[in-house]
Order: C-alpha cells, then sequence, then structure tokens
C-alpha cells in the first residue's frame, strides 16, 4: 500500500504509541485484550518481535517504510525502565486502538479491523493528502491528524493522539504553538507588525541584560561578555566542546562550579560549560528564576501584547486548539462526496514494573475520545450574541506558583473552556510557547453530552 508522500514543512518524530496504535487498528479488540492479559508484559514484547512486526509491514499500514518504525518493534531494550517505557507505550496504542474503534461504532461505522491506516506525523500519504490543510505560507498544518484511518474508501478518520499513564494522571497538553504563531501577516491597521517588532525588541534588549547580571553574579564567567554589546550577545555563538558544537550563548547551560573532570584549560570557556551539580545553580536556573518573579520585565511586555490584542488571540487559541473551522476548510478545499471524522484522542499506557516481574501492574482501558462534533455542540451551547471568547489572565495564579511563565483561561460565558500557559520550551532563542489543556468545567460538559449520546 505504500504509495508516494507530501512531507511536513516542519518533520516530526513519530511517537512510538503511535505506530502501536496503528497495528491494534487492524487487529481484534480480543487479540489486544488477550496479550494484556499477562500482567508482566512479556506477552506483549514477544508478540512484538512476531506478529506485531509481521502486521506492521503486512500493506493494511503506510507508515513511510521507516527502518525506525520496524525497529520499535525488533530492538527491545534490556533495561528495565526502557522495557516500561516501550510496554506503556504498546498498552496506550492499544488503548487508543480500542477507543477510537468504538468511536467509528458509534458514528455508524462497526468494524471489526480497520481496512487501511495511514501515519500522517511526519508525512501527509498521497492516498489522504486531500485532508491536509497546510497553510501555503507558512508550511503550518491545521489537520492536526497523527492518523487516518480509510473505512471504506468514503468515510475517514482523523486521530489527534496523546496519551498519559492513566484515567487521574494529569491531562496532556492539546497545543504547543509558538507565541507569534497568533500574529501573523499585517493584522489591522498593522497592529501585529507593530507587536512582533516590540517583542523582538523586548527580548533582544532583556537577555543579553540577565547574562551580563548573571556574568556580575558569579553564576558564568566568559572572557570579554561584559564588553559586548546587546546585539552582539544575542547572536553570539560558543562551542560547546562536550557535544562538540556550537550553542547560542544565552542558551548556556551548566554552571561556573569546577566539580567536572575536563581540564578547564582546554575549554574556549573555562569555567562556563559544565554540567550543573545538584543544587548548584547554572545561568539556566538563574534566568529562569528572573523569569519566575512577578514583575519580571520581559513577561509583563508579552502580557502587555496579549492584552491590547485579546480577542484575536482568544480566537486564535480556540480554533487551533480545538480545530472549530476543520469541516468548513475541507469543504472550501473541495473533498467531494468523502467524509472526515475527526477527534482528540488520550490513550492510557498503564504499565508499571514491580519487583518480583510478577507483581507488575497491567491495566488496558479504552482510550478517550473526544469528537470533533462534541467539541462543536459544546461550544455551541455557551454561544451568544453578546460577545465572544475572551482571555483572561490569572495573575493569582502567578503570584503563587513563582513559575517562568504566564496563566490565562479562555472563557466564554464565564464557563471556563481552556486552560493556557505562555513558557519557553528550552531554548530562549526562540519565541515562548503556548501551551492548552481543556478546563474542568468545560471538560465536563463534553463528557456529559457524550454520555447522553451513549
Amino acid at each position: 500500500m505504500a504509495s508516494a508522500s507530501t512531507a511536513k514543512a516542519a518533520k516530526t518524530s513519530l511517537e512510538p504509541s503511535e505506530i502501536f496504535c496503528a497495528v491494534g487498528l487492524i487487529m481484534l479488540d480480543s487479540e489486544m485484550v488477550d496479550l494484556c492479559n499477562d500482567n508482566t508484559g512479556t506477552s506483549l514484547l514477544s508478540w512484538a518481535k512476531k506478529e506485531g512486526i509481521v502486521l506492521l509491514k503486512n500493506g493494511k499500514i503506510d507508515y513511510d517504510n521507516n527502518q525506525k518504525f520496524e525497529n520499535m518493534f525488533t530492538d527491545q531494550p534490556t533495561d528495565s525502565k526502557k522495557q516500561e517505557k516501550l510496554i506503556a507505550n504498546i498498552v496506550a496504542g492499544f488503548s487508543a486502538a480500542i477507543g477510537v474503534k468504538k468511536w467509528m461504532s458509534q458514528t455508524g461505522n462497526n468494524v471489526q479491523r480497520v481496512k487501511n491506516v495511514y501515519l500522517t506525523g511526519s508525512k501527509w500519504p498521497q492516498a489522504v493528502d486531500k485532508f491536509r490543510l497546510q497553510n501555503e505560507d507558512t508550511g503550518f498544518d491545521y489537520n492536526s491528524s497523527d492518523i487516518v484511518c480509510d473505512i471504506d474508501g468514503e468515510s475517514y478518520y482523523g486521530i489527534s493522539l496523546k496519551k498519559k499513564k492513566n484515567v487521574k494522571a494529569q491531562d496532556p497538553t492539546m497545543l504547543n504553538k509558538a507565541y507569534d504563531t497568533f500574529l501573523q501577516g499585517p493584522g489591522p491597521e498593522g497592529v501585529f507588525i507593530k507587536a512582533r517588532e516590540d517583542m523582538l525588541y523586548a527580548r533582544q534588549e532583556y537577555f543579553p541584560q540577565i547574562v551580563k547580571n548573571a556574568q556580575r553574579e558569579g553564576y558564568i564567567n566568559i572572557p570579554g561578555l561584559l564588553e559586548m554589546s546587546n546585539n552582539q550577545l544575542w547572536n553570539t555563538k560558543i562551542k560547546d566542546t562536550k557535544k562538540n558544537k556550537n550553542i547560542d550563548l544565552i542558551n548556556l547551560k551548566g554552571t561556573n562550579q569546577k566539580y567536572d573532570e575536563t581540564d578547564p584549560e582546554v575549554t574556549a570557556f573555562p569555567d562556563s560549560l559544565f554540567n550543573s551539580m545538584k543544587g548548584v545553580k547554572g545561568l539556566r536556573d538563574y534566568i529562569n528564576n528572573d523569569l519566575g518573579a512577578n514583575d519580571n520585565e520581559l513577561y509583563k511586555e508579552f502580557e502587555r501584547v496579549i492584552e491590547n490584542n485579546a480577542k484575536h488571540f482568544a480566537e486564535g487559541l480556540i480554533d487551533i486548539t480545538l480545530k472549530t473551522h476543520m469541516q468548513s476548510k475541507l469543504s472550501a478545499k473541495d473533498i467531494g462526496n468523502y467524509q472526515f471524522h475527526f477527534a482528540l484522542v488520550t490513550g492510557y499506557g498503564d504499565f508499571t514494573i514491580k519487583k518480583p516481574i510478577t507483581n507488575s501492574v497491567l491495566k488496558l482501558n479504552g482510550a478517550s475520545v473526544l469528537p470533533q462534533h462534541t467539541v462543536l455542540e459544546g461550544l455551541s451551547i455557551l454561544a451568544d450574541d453578546f460577545g465572544g471568547y475572551k482571555l483572561k489572565y490569572n495573575k493569582m495564579k502567578k503570584y503563587k506558583s513563582g513559575a517562568a511563565k504566564l496563566f490565562y483561561t479562555l472563557k466564554r460565558k464565564n464557563k471556563e473552556i481552556l486552560d493556557i500557559e505562555l513558557r519557553y520550551k528550552g531554548n530562549f532563542k526562540q519565541q515562548p510557547q503556548f501551551f492548552a489543556t481543556l478546563a474542568e468545567p468545560f471538560k465536563k460538559q463534553l463528557y456529559s453530552l457524550l454520555e447522553v449520546k451513549r
């Protein structure tokens, strides 16, 4: 079934749970249940090397024929912790497969084994490329399906797959998008251009100054740093001798404490590139500590720009997170008589290794599935003519947490819909990221709707 594919602009790696979900979709539910009756996970590992790899390669799954995907089945770790992670991924994949097939039956497609499965995490196979919604200018893929299922050549199901340990575990984030994702183009009267310029200036002023402060206080020791201009410091790269690559100076890891075996005399910047010791602060800790302050100047600037464009941010966040315009975008693309269903799916990787191995715990539960039409129904209940979505800054949560992030709640009709955080993901040269999860009140409303339908 292998076919020509179109690569995504920003290639993403495939999650192991996705490949195991794909295989689970072409298996019977009873087969997955039987394999998971062995609480040690041994049966799952044995299956993966034998029957699992055969199913993967039998032509019903389009996975770009990448060897690393096959290695997930055959190259099994001997370390117990890594084994635990692999088995948990198989369980999460099976959990998702069972939940998805149940969802399919609720929409009128009662299938025991899915006809064809396409993995779209890194590429969109040609057979399902008609459902891809990519912005030609930015390369952004609006359709966030990780897996697309073909039921009968007419009905297709898109799955945005997440995983978590069990039902009670914290929900995974549904959104991970850069701050400037929502400030593309000129905006009304050019306000987005001004906002982007303001934020770039603020970042290029803040980070060089905070790095210089760290130098003055002894957290790093880089010759000539204090004489650099802000622009020079922002653009300077240095050699990380341990990883043998250049890194941005403002992204230095480690500490100036000499607890490393490396001879300080042989490094370009002798005291700055060592690994951090427990309890010893390094540059990143220093920066994050400052970002966590309630009066941090950089985050105050982000907060100001968001407040000035709150309506635009709110509408963009709700759309990109919950795909509120998926069907209208597909209709505009003219996909003909094809049906495309979409759901947010969270599989449960409920497996824990214990000693002795016979005391290990393995539970297979069907995934949480939130169909797009249920999300839209929940949002329509909140719709009115007196106000749209509102993005409210949670100053108290920021104050109490002391974390290097901003907290927001996206509401409508005073109903909390999304809990949102804005924080850096690790690279201070890049924009901070928005992370979003369903707020508890809206989540309860959606599950109430699902229960009524069932």
